[in-house]
């Protein structure tokens, strides 16, 4: 009798031991899938640009207000204006107007993005508009300027 119960105690340790362990694997193989699920999508270029577009939506347009390339910026901007220095030989942009389409607490962050180096200053105009004033500090032989406004929300 005593040997019966030596053999069941035995029979219900190796029974919980093999249920634990393959517990513990089932968890290891779970946590390795969704491991490799994410890895692929992380890798995913077009996953990767929908993110960006939605963590920092930004524009890319040069003097002449063409837009150069849309990350998501568009969504969020009516109209782009540029007013350039007729003036001066090299027809930098003096003055930028940006309209969105909603009210903007933040200025959207404007930064020149070729060798034109520009002194920006920002300040709200009519109705949602953000009115940027540019002084050109240095620039290069080159007639167009490349901006990025950033918009920060």
């Amino acid at each position: 009798m005593a040997e019966e119960k030596s053999i069941i105690n035995t029979k219900v340790i190796l029974t919980v031991i093999s249920l634990i362990l393959g517990l513990f694997l089932g968890v290891i193989g779970l946590e390795s899938y969704i491991d490799g699920r994410i890895d692929k999508k992380i890798e995913d270029p077009n996953y990767l640009n929908r993110i960006a577009t939605k963590l920092r939506p930004s524009i890319i347009f040069d003097s002449y207000g063409s837009i150069i390339a849309d990350q998501g910026g568009m969504e969020y901007i009516d109209n782009i204006q540029v007013t350039r220095n007729n003036e001066d030989p090299k027809f930098t942009a003096k003055s930028i107007i940006i309209t969105p389409k909603d009210f903007l607490a933040q200025q959207p962050l404007l930064t020149s993005l070729d060798q034109n180096n520009y002194s920006i200053i920002a300040k709200r105009g009519k109705k949602y508009d953000w009115n940027y004033n540019l002084s050109l500090i240095s620039w290069t032989e080159n007639t167009s300027s490349v901006f990025r406004l950033e918009i920060i929300r």
